[in-house]
């Protein structure tokens, strides 16, 4: 079975970490369209999107990938189930 990545995922994955601002604003305006789209709770949507956010300041800061501490692993995986 494969997994089927949201429309969330699949801007995140191609992040323009040179370009933050307009990055989270191509964030937030696909986090409202796929809260309407999915009937889901704005509020859900944007805090995945102000957790990506931070994934996104911390790479730009340090050109790493972060390594997320298993509560912040928990915290993500709940909010993409939701």
């Amino acid at each position: 079975m494969t997994q089927q990545v949201s429309p969330i995922g699949a801007l995140l994955t191609q992040a323009d970490t040179h370009n933050a601002a307009a990055y989270a604003e191509d964030v937030a305006s696909e986090a409202e369209h796929f809260a309407h789209i999915d009937q889901r709770d704005y509020s859900v949507a944007v805090a995945a999107v102000l957790a990506q956010l931070e994934v996104a300041r911390a790479y730009a800061m340090t050109k790493q990938p972060p390594q997320p501490s298993p509560a912040e692993q928990q915290a993500i995986s709940r909010i993409l189930r939701a």
